[in-house]
């Protein structure tokens, strides 16, 4: 089954200042998430978009990153591998009840994945 593109978060080393564009630029609606880091989830007020969020870079590097769907991420981590890629993170807990991971391909564009 093909896995749908669900997510996209811009992770910023200006996270306040990239909110503030975004919101300006695009008219999108950020709504502040409590917790260790500064993030915020998007709404881009298009009927059928997919939601996204903005926050802190965890290590100082801005970067843009999608999110596909997929049944476990552990174990679209471990094909990545087989693939030729890597698996940079996770399966980490999110709130919700899902789990996110990071990979890069073997050419080493950064790909996140989300399911359980």
């Amino acid at each position: 089954m093909p896995s749908p593109v669900v997510h996209f978060e811009i992770a910023s080393s200006d996270p306040a200042g990239t909110k503030d564009f975004v919101a300006e630029m695009f008219g999108w609606k950020l709504e502040d998430i409590p917790g260790p880091f500064d993030y915020a989830m998007v709404d881009t007020g298009a009927d059928g978009a997919i939601r996204g969020g903005v926050g802190e870079a965890p290590n100082g590097q801005s970067h843009t990153t999608f999110y596909v769907q997929v049944d476990q991420v552990q174990a679209a981590l471990d094909k990545a591998k087989q693939l030729g890629g890597q698996a940079i993170m996770g399966p980490q807990e999110i709130p919700g009840g899902s789990k996110i991971g990071l990979l890069t391909t073997p050419a080493g564009e950064l790909v996140g994945v989300i399911g359980s």
